[in-house]
Order: structure tokens, then C-alpha cells, then sequence
């Protein structure tokens, strides 16, 4: 079972990858359930269903619950092996009930900034994601012995940094020698371009753009060679009636015009 929290403000937002996509290809991959904890709109969990039946998954295999009082017990009631943090943005408070459970997490690192993903929240051996394959390959790393193994990890880090006696020794004013503070996230930014660059399907995306834009770059320059051609044939053409119109004008003024006037049939 995996399992996400948040509500939509954290799930619904515009991103490279939807997340009810992702979450058939989850559970394409897996043979379990994915339950969703928080608040969405109701189109938004109809995408979910559409996505599933799409894919030719079991729609009973998603669960929605809008809302729980404790994160944590939901783990525990909800049997979720592996909990994946929110994106595109992070949630801080939910990572921390989530470790408080003893239940592995797999972090998201937002492509272009720490601080709206949720690596710096985590125990550090916690793995992260950035783009959807890495999210379903780190999934699938998660075997039983590893599930164990970070579940010990969650909690033991849950204990040492936000166990509750930590800031109640903390206001009490008692001096909290330890935990030492986790060490700063130190992975150097994302360039956003190279991030994005990095992901094959935006990369041929990108791609096809590039190649479009080429082309319709050249029919405008055609374009803009035709039309120039034109306007210089318009000029010209303007000059001439320029010209046929002096000639015509300085013939009704010429005295055998004047002249012939006088032999001509008079109109009515």
C-alpha cells in the first residue's frame, strides 16, 4: 500500500507530470492500493478514476480519505508500506507524523527549489525523486527487507529531531545538547533548463517544438521574401499610374488637345 497526504493546493497545482498518471502507473507496477488522505475536488478524484480505467486498473484499488485527526495512525490503520511525499509541493508537518509512524518515506525534490520539496524534511536516507521514472523505479526498490529497514530509520530520526520532549526541554528552558541538527540538504540547485532537459519525454517534446518552430520560422521568412517582392511590384506599379496619369493630365492640357476638342461630338 502507498499512500499520499495533502490537500489540493499541493496536488492540484500545474506541474510536468498529473498526478492521477502517476498514480496508475503506480499501481500498474505494484499489486497493492494507493490511498490518497486529503481534501480534493471532486473532478479531481474523477480524473484519478478516468486515469484508472484508462490503464485497466481496478478503480477499487485507489481509496480517497478526505480527511483523518492523526497521520500517523492512519498508516498504522490504513497498513500504507511506503508513504510518498507531496508534489509539486512539499508538506513539512505530514513527513514529520509520517516518520512519527515508523513508516518508510520516498521524498520528492522539486526540480527547481528546496524548499517547496520535501527533501529537507527527511531522514537522510530516505530516497528522492524528480521526474516520474524515478519515482516508479525507486518504488519498486522498496522490497520487504529494505521496507523494515526504513521503517526503523523514520523513527529513530523522528525521535532524535522532533520528538515532543525535544522542544518541551527546549521552552523549559533546559539546554538540549542533543540531537545535533540534522546536516543542511546540500545537493546543488536544479538548473531548471538541465532539469528539464534531463527528463526524456520533455526532452523530445522539446524537441518536436524546436523542429516546429524551425519550420515555421522558415515559411515565414518565405513569407516575408514574397511579400516583399510584392510590395516592391506594388511600388512599382504605383509609379507608373503615377506617371500614365502626368502624361494623361499634360496631353488635356496641350493646345492640339485644346484643338481637337473643337471636332469632337459634344456629350448630351
Amino acid at each position: 500500500m502507498t499512500c499520499c497526504a495533502g490537500n489540493g493546493g499541493k496536488f492540484q497545482r500545474p506541474s510536468a507530470y498529473a498526478y492521477p498518471e502517476l498514480v496508475a502507473e503506480i499501481l500498474g507496477r505494484t499489486a497493492g492500493r494507493h490511498v490518497h488522505i486529503g481534501d480534493l475536488k471532486p473532478d479531481f478524484v474523477a480524473g484519478v478514476g478516468a486515469a484508472l480505467e484508462e490503464a485497466g486498473i481496478a478503480p477499487g484499488r485507489f481509496l480517497h480519505v478526505p480527511s483523518v485527526p492523526d497521520l500517523g495512525a492512519a498508516m498504522r490503520d490504513h497498513a500504507v508500506s511506503l508513504y510518498l511525499g507531496s508534489f509539486p509541493i512539499g508538506g513539512a508537518k505530514g513527513l514529520v507524523d509520517v516518520m512519527a509512524s515508523g513508516t518508510p518515506i520516498l521524498g520528492h525534490r522539486h526540480v527547481t527549489s528546496e524548499f517547496l520539496g520535501g527533501q529537507c524534511n527527511v531522514y537522510p536516507e530516505a530516497p528522492l525523486w524528480t521526474f516520474p521514472r524515478e519515482l516508479l523505479a525507486r518504488i519498486m526498490e522498496f522490497d520487504p527487507p529494505r521496507l523494515r529497514a526504513h521503517s526503523r530509520l523514520a523513527r529513530a530520526f523522528w525521535e532524535s529531531h522532533h520528538a515532543p520532549g525535544i522542544l518541551v526541554a527546549a521552552l523549559g528552558g533546559r539546554e538540549v545538547v542533543e540531537p545535533v541538527p540534522p546536516p543542511a540538504f546540500s545537493a546543488p540547485p536544479v538548473d531548471p533548463l538541465r532539469a528539464l532537459l534531463a527528463d526524456p519525454a520533455h526532452r523530445g517534446q522539446l524537441a518536436a517544438n524546436l523542429s516546429r518552430t524551425a519550420r515555421l520560422e522558415m515559411k515565414l521568412s518565405k513569407s516575408e521574401g514574397r511579400n516583399a517582392k510584392l510590395a516592391a511590384r506594388v511600388e512599382q506599379l504605383e509609379l507608373r499610374c503615377r506617371n500614365l496619369r502626368g502624361e494623361l493630365d499634360a496631353t488635356h492640357r496641350s493646345k492640339i488637345w485644346k484643338f481637337l476638342a473643337l471636332f469632337r461630338p459634344k456629350s448630351g
